[in-house]
């Protein structure tokens, strides 16, 4: 049985292929994950082959017609092929000319990327199944935010956004940190702070509107604009080493990244103006107590933790999912008759539709209900 893991990396579609393919017209298998990359908008595609049996078979024309395709789009397709192994494979070699051959991923994103590796892109972008999972790549400088890199994060989210095999988005820092907030050169020289406020007003926008569950894998320090970032996930699953800050204050500005209201929301006015009035900093246990934080967990465990959360809920029903998140958008100021006139538009759409067939089904017949087929 042929395995399949897709990842992104900046522009460049990698997948990671374990098992046996035939070659040719006996099995389309592979011909098949191409054209399903090339439908979501693949167009630089890499598959890493170190774990995979090829079997020779005949009839390769429609195989190497269908991979000319992504030439003739103007694309680029690659195999990743580690040095020293060896394939026993007619087929294969008659395949060769269709591809680039790379001995190693970074060779092969640095060709695909034009001269950018996977270690340059500031944020990062990895498609796990029905998941994405988009990291905050500036660990040295522990992430704090450019205007290059919120345009990255804005076009992270637009493309989960785009994807509609997507369910559920986690949102990450590498290293030691989260975020600790706005990048201190870019703030000294004011040159694009007005651009950057627009995008980073953007990015928030889209984690509220995209209609997936959005976790913040809190990792480390939270600061200024990444405690805003942290705020405007829907849950959050914090490391016990982390600090978060709204930390505005210091500096003589106030929140530009919606935690005016997205705190308020969590603790209430009293303690989120303590937080903001004070710039006070607050550990992960104390963040689980006002409750910011949903989990509180050793820093090694809190990315897993937050991939497994994120690939439960992608197996809920997914439209219902996105109109919880809307009801609780829009009733955060609503009086009571408001809340239950919106509450009532939202459950009728929802009984309605596929998913909710779904789950009554599988109550009555006592099993689990499949929301992946809806």
């Amino acid at each position: 049985m042929l395995k399949t893991h897709v990842r992104q990396v900046q522009a460049v579609t990698l997948v990671d292929l374990s098992g046996k393919i035939t070659l040719g017209s006996g099995d389309k298998v592979l011909h098949q994950i191409i054209d399903g990359l090339l439908v979501d908008g693949a167009r630089k595609i890499l598959l890493h082959v170190a774990g995979v049996e090829f079997i020779d078979s005949t009839g390769l024309g429609e195989l190497v017609g269908g991979l000319r395709t992504v030439e003739g789009m103007g694309g680029a397709l690659g195999l990743v092929c580690p040095e020293g192994r060896v394939y026993n494979s007619l087929s294969l070699a008659k395949l060769l000319p269709v591809f680039q051959v790379f001995s190693n991923e970074e060779e092969a994103l640095t060709a695909f990327g034009g001269g950018a590796s996977s270690a340059a892109a500031e944020v990062l972008y990895e498609k796990v199944d029905n998941i994405a999972v988009i990291t905050l790549n500036r660990p040295r400088r522990f992430n704090a935010l450019t205007r290059f890199m919120l345009e990255e994060l804005r076009n992270a989210f637009a493309t989960a956004g785009h994807d509609a095999a997507i369910r559920a988005i986690v949102l990450t820092g590498a290293g030691r940190a989260f975020c600790f907030g706005a990048d201190a050169e870019e703030l000294k020289s004011g040159e694009t702070l007005g651009e950057a406020l627009g995008l980073f007003q953007e990015v928030v926008r889209g984690m509220g509107s995209i209609g997936r569950p959005v976790i913040a894998a809190v990792n480390g320090f939270a600061t200024g604009a990444g405690f805003d970032l942290a705020l405007a996930a829907d849950l959050r699953v914090v490391a016990d080493r982390a600090k978060l800050s709204s930390a505005f204050v210091r500096f003589g500005l106030v929140p530009d990244g919606g935690s005016s209201l997205t705190l308020q929301r969590l603790v209430g006015r009293g303690r989120a103006y303590e937080l903001m009035a004070t710039g006070r900093v607050l550990d992960a246990e104390e963040a689980r107590q006002w409750g910011i934080a949903n989990r509180v967990l050793p820093a090694a465990e809190v990315v897993p933790a937050a991939r497994l959360w994120a690939t439960e809920l992608a197996r809920g029903p997914r439209r219902a999912l996105a109109r919880l998140k809307q009801l609780l958008d829009e009733n955060v100021a609503a009086d009571l008759p408001a809340a239950l006139e919106v509450e009532a538009r939202n459950q009728v759409a929802c009984l309605k539709d596929a998913e909710f067939r779904e789950g009554l089904e599988a109550y009555l017949a006592k099993r689990e209900p499949d929301f992946l087929r809806h």
